[in-house]
């Protein structure tokens, strides 16, 4: 049997919920598999976790989440396989924390791209993973390993379809994530295009923003009412996602976030601005309401809410079967799998 060890750092929301999901695909295919909690500080925590050293030799594969691995990892045996799973653009997310961030918060992420760069050019990590291949080109890695977000098939049966009977405010979601990254829309961007559209519809929208770092707002006009929430749990989340009529995917390259397939998962269709570079990556086409240009985008989205009673139904059904037929575990696991299993 093969042996997998998953060590990633004390990790809370999106990443953690991630780093949950693999541990469960891989015990699926008969893995054994563990997972090693580090903690991410300062210098004094590659030093505590070489205590971890003498454990990590006993498993075949060993994957490092969290994008930056500890430096001890370098002297781990030559015959155990090493990958390290890279979330979102190292390079460009850190420049927003070099050039706004506290002393202390530079400090840190410099230290933290010497530990990455260090990685690359050491080259003992054989093989990365990654959501997208726009994620592997912008963080410069070769060897990669596609494994986009995924669902499970049983996770379907535990939503109905949300029915419009009754409603008269269309209800729009979308998510402001903790990261300043060139991929993802901002919050106003966000906010300037459901104004645009409110002024080109009758219907009455509620547009709620979810933001884990700001805090709740509220502002209205007449057919308009803009809600900032706070960091929901996850069984909140779920329960108002399942009561929205479209979702907002904030990414603007070919990736489809956990978000968006969670939407799939509650029947609530997906709206996503596409950079047109990224076009040509995509492996969704009318399962997902999508556009080149903003102007394109509001347009898609007038259309869409303006015969809403039925439309909603209509995306809601395709996108559930793009996410069973291209996005279930089963469809994306075999190029992680065939690495680790070479492995053994």
């Amino acid at each position: 049997m093969v042996s997998a060890a998953v060590v990633s750092p004390r990790a809370v929301g999106g990443v953690k919920y991630i780093i949950e999901r693999l541990l469960r695909g891989l015990k699926r295919e008969g893995i054994f598999v563990r997972e090693f909690a580090i903690d991410h500080g300062l210098f004094v925590s590659d030093v505590a976790d070489l205590r971890l050293l003498s454990e990590l030799h006993r498993y075949d594969v060993i994957i490092f989440m969290g994008s930056i691995p500890p430096l001890f990892h370098v002297f781990i045996k030559n015959d155990i396989k090493l990958l390290l799973f890279v979330h979102g653009f190292v390079y460009h997310e850190s420049l927003a924390t070099l050039t706004q961030g506290s002393f202390k918060a530079r400090v840190g992420t410099l230290y933290s791209l010497a530990r990455f760069e260090f990685t690359r050019k050491i080259d003992r990590i054989d093989a990365y993973v990654c959501h997208s291949v726009t994620t592997c080109e912008a963080n410069r890695l070769k060897r990669y390993i596609l494994l986009p977000q995924f669902v499970f098939p049983e996770e379907f049966r535990h939503y109905g379809d949300e029915s419009r009977a009754g409603k008269k405010i269309v209800r729009i979601l979308s998510y402001t994530s903790y990261v300043n990254s060139p991929r993802l829309l901002r919050e106003d961007t966000l906010i300037l295009l459901m104004k645009q559209i409110s002024k080109m519809i009758s219907k009455r929208i509620e547009f709620i923003i979810i933001n884990p770092m700001g805090r709740s707002f509220e502002w209205r006009n007449v057919n308009l009412v803009v809600r900032r929430l706070p960091f929901l749990p996850r069984n909140r989340f779920l329960a108002l996602l399942a009561t929205a009529d479209l979702w907002i995917e904030e990414c603007i390259d070919e990736e489809l976030r956990m978000s968006s397939l969670d939407a799939g998962l509650v029947g609530t269709p997906v709206a996503k601005l596409v950079h047109p570079f990224f076009v040509e990556r995509q492996d969704y086409t009318d399962e997902v309401l999508w556009a080149q240009t903003p102007r394109e985008f509001i347009n898609v989205l007038v259309d869409y809410i303006s015969d809403i009673e039925n439309k909603r139904y209509v995306y809601s059904r395709k996108y559930r079967e793009f996410l069973l037929s291209k996005r279930s575990w089963d469809s994306v696991k075999h190029g992680l799998l065939n690495v680790i299993r070479t492995s053994a």
